[in-house]
């Protein structure tokens, strides 16, 4: 049995360039053509179309001709997408998510060379249309852009049609004020034993341990914490890729330790693992997670209200009459505990 059809790549000055058979009998014979790229992923892509097109009895020539035009945005967004992901683009999970979305439902069919300023507009005003806020419409819109980009510079494309495409328009939407909770406020909720103990403990793990993001909690790991005193650790910097080296606070050093032995005292693993499902006691992703909504519900449970309760007395989940003002003299209301 003959092996696979694989082809050969070589790059030259004006990008790569791949060798198949062409012909068929005795006239069959190897040649060279150009795939019109300097990307060696694309490059790959395309070398793997020709040979599939020479198997099903294809004339090689003809679509090493269009080449350049015969990729997919789809297809060229997959392979930038695995380009990003192997250079550590932390972004790169984002910008698939935006591009998969809201982009290629749009123009993810056309060939990448074909798209015009036109086009980008009709995914901008897709995006609006289906609801999302403005910073949200900027991201779709710098994505394509930085796809575009890298397609123009690797010569995929004459022209980034981002580059000329309408800037986002402007869209009317209600800004609220950031709210960040009082001292007060913050010892009631973590005094409060009806809410999460996770939550809890990743609440006072951020506020106390040099204002660690999501993203550090959910990779925080119990090797970088001295687990004899409890007095040091790591925290690693998400955003930044770099670990500090940090002291941890008396009032935390109980609590952490607690935590420790209730998860058995192991000595690595995350400080914090996914609780349910297939992953169940593995890491959490370092971005794509919210703890809003459970931080909402487990505020109410504390008896920290920011809102006026609309909710009949009587009603399931309505607030309790009011029993302290915080500190900036709104009412705090306490909710029913559960069970």
């Amino acid at each position: 049995m003959a092996p696979p059809r694989r082809g050969q790549l070589r790059l030259r000055k004006d990008g790569w360039y791949g060798r198949v058979r062409s012909g068929k009998g005795t006239k069959a014979k190897r040649e060279w053509f150009r795939l019109g790229t300097t990307d060696r992923a694309e490059a790959l892509r395309r070398l793997r179309q020709l040979v599939r097109h020479d198997a099903s009895g294809g004339d090689p020539h003809e679509l090493a001709e269009g080449a350049p035009d015969a990729t997919t945005v789809a297809e060229y967004a997959e392979s930038w997408r695995s380009l990003r992901e192997a250079q550590g683009v932390v972004m790169a999970r984002d910008e698939w998510s935006y591009l998969s979305n809201h982009a290629l439902p749009v123009i993810g069919a056309l060939p990448i060379g074909s798209v015009t300023s036109e086009h980008v507009t009709l995914v901008i005003e897709a995006a609006i249309r289906a609801g999302l806020r403005k910073s949200s419409v900027r991201h779709v819109r710098g994505a394509l852009g930085r796809m575009f980009d890298h397609a123009w510079r690797t010569k995929a494309i004459e022209e980034n049609p981002v580059a000329r495409a309408t800037k986002t328009p402007r869209i009317r939407e209600a800004k609220r004020a950031r709210v960040i909770l009082t001292d007060e406020e913050i010892l009631r909720y973590l005094a409060c034993p009806h809410v999460d103990l996770e939550l809890r403990m990743m609440s006072a793990v951020a506020r106390c341990e040099g204002g660690m993001r999501t993203g550090d909690v959910n990779g925080w790991d119990w090797t970088m914490i001295d687990l004899d005193t409890f007095a040091a650790c790591i925290v690693p910097r998400s955003k930044t890729g770099d670990d500090q080296e940090l002291e941890i606070p008396e009032l935390l050093q109980d609590a952490l330790r607690a935590w420790w032995e209730l998860a058995g005292r192991p000595v690595s693993g995350p400080c914090f693992p996914v609780r349910r499902g297939a992953r169940k006691g593995g890491p959490k992703a370092r971005r794509g997670i919210s703890y809003a909504a459970r931080l909402r519900r487990d505020l109410l449970r504390a008896g920290v209200v920011r809102h006026a309760c609309t909710r009949p007395p009587d009603a399931p989940g309505a607030c309790a009459p009011s029993t302290s003002t915080a500190s900036d003299g709104r009412s705090t209301r306490p909710s029913p505990a559960p069970g």
